[in-house]
């Protein structure tokens, strides 16, 4: 037929098996690589209800026991890590060195942005987790943070909850007394800030 994009937007949406489907990359990308059938079912049952209102089903999945029970199931991307050191770092993108610098690292990690290997995207999960690809890791977060001025207020406790979402680091005694890059930069090559 004659149709408009938001026909098959329309369409889509309303077939059986778009509840769980969605449901199942909505997990994946936010809790963990592995839903059970109950859980894919609870976010299936928001869908319909809701009529995938996705702000009902994100409210419903981010407010849950198991969002805050599962927290470091899902290893952070090149991108996210790379975004997630720059939010929370406060760290200015304004100049073209910050970009000649983490470019190429991307591209190296296999995530250059807007640009997947196919039109799959990209597989993510333990692919993103090999020797080479965890020294490149450093040496991005190095750039990011060793010679910078790192301005996050407050302490090491305050940099911890910004890097690593908890203000107790399993890294403390490591960390005190040093400066703050060298803090942020420890941190950020931690296993603790591969996972989200």
């Amino acid at each position: 037929g004659n149709f408009q994009g938001q026909d098959v937007v329309r369409i889509a949406s309303a077939h059986p098996a778009t509840p769980r489907f969605v449901g199942r990359k909505i997990w994946e990308a936010f809790v963990a690589p592995d839903p059970s059938p109950e859980e894919l079912e609870a976010l299936a049952s928001i869908w319909e209800k809701s009529g995938g209102n996705l702000r009902q089903i994100m409210t419903a999945l981010l407010s849950s026991e198991t969002f805050y029970s599962r927290r470091g199931a899902v290893i952070r991307s090149p991108l996210e890590h790379a975004i997630g050191s720059v939010r929370a770092l406060n760290l200015p993108i304004q100049d073209q060195k910050f970009y000649q610098s983490i470019i190429p690292a991307l591209t190296s990690l296999g995530h250059m942005p807007l640009a997947p290997t196919d039109v799959s995207g990209w597989e993510g999960g333990r692919s993103w987790i090999s020797d080479g690809a965890l020294l490149t890791r450093m040496q991005m977060s190095a750039a990011l943070t060793l010679g910078k001025k790192i301005d996050v207020p407050g302490n090491l406790k305050d940099l911890s909850l910004a890097l690593l979402g908890s203000e107790n680091t399993p890294h403390r005694a490591v960390l005190e007394g040093l400066s703050a890059p060298q803090q942020a930069y420890l941190m950020m090559i931690s296993p603790e800030y591969g996972l989200i």
